[in-house]
């Protein structure tokens, strides 16, 4: 398993920045009124891990961890406890409560193959836990992106454009797993200036991976 890791001083100024894009929320909110019921109700942090096989990327797997005040609204909901494990019928009905709704919106996720956008499958796999009191998905999606002779681009994306979750991506840290170490892998982020959202206020950052073989 391969991790590649931003630059060292991403890390110490986290808290900062996200400080500060709170800060920029609550100002949002202050000069345009109209909007301010749009702003987040929901937070959750990204992971990210690339899986590849022998003919080049397979899928993409995210993981969701909720905000602490989310976790416990859904699990209440329900009538699950706030913590412990989740059993199967449990992770069922959590899904079918959220997880599951979030398809028409292509469960906010964005890739682009070599500049073209390609269509979000259903997920071939998902899991849900709690974890010290914060509700946790994770799932797989199908990305088959097969090795060329020229080097392969994806881009990647997680954003909800209607602003009402807040979704902390790209993580810090990208997982590369399965036979990534066939390829030659490169992935940085950038602001994607031209798709801006939620009343063109927001500018998404995405990934950029580039890959091909060694």
């Amino acid at each position: 398993m391969y991790v590649f890791c931003r630059k060292a001083f991403l890390r110490t100024c986290a808290v900062g920045v996200f400080s500060v894009l709170l800060l920029v929320f609550m100002c949002l909110g202050w000069v345009f009124p109209r909007h301010a019921q749009a702003h987040p109700h929901v937070f959750a942090e990204c992971g990210l891990a690339l899986v590849f096989e022998d003919a080049g990327l397979a899928a993409v797997r995210q993981t969701w961890v909720f905000d602490e005040f989310y976790s416990a609204m859904v699990l209440m909901d329900l009538g699950l406890a706030l913590s412990g494990d989740l059993d199967e019928a449990a992770r069922k009905r959590v899904r079918a409560y959220t997880f599951d709704t979030l398809k028409p919106y292509d469960y906010f996720t964005r890739i682009r193959v070599d500049g073209e956008r390609v269509a979000i499958s259903d997920p071939r796999s998902f899991a849900a836990r709690v974890h010290e009191g914060r509700l946790v998905f994770e799932f797989e999606i199908a990305a088959p992106v097969p090795a060329l002779e020229e080097t392969r681009l994806v881009t990647m994306a997680v954003y909800d454009e209607s602003f009402y979750t807040f979704m902390d991506f790209p993580p810090l840290e990208v997982v590369m797993e399965g036979a990534a170490e066939d390829f030659d892998i490169t992935w940085e982020d950038r602001d994607q200036t031209t798709e801006r959202y939620f009343y063109d206020q927001i500018t998404p950052v995405v990934l950029d991976v580039e890959f091909g073989r060694k």
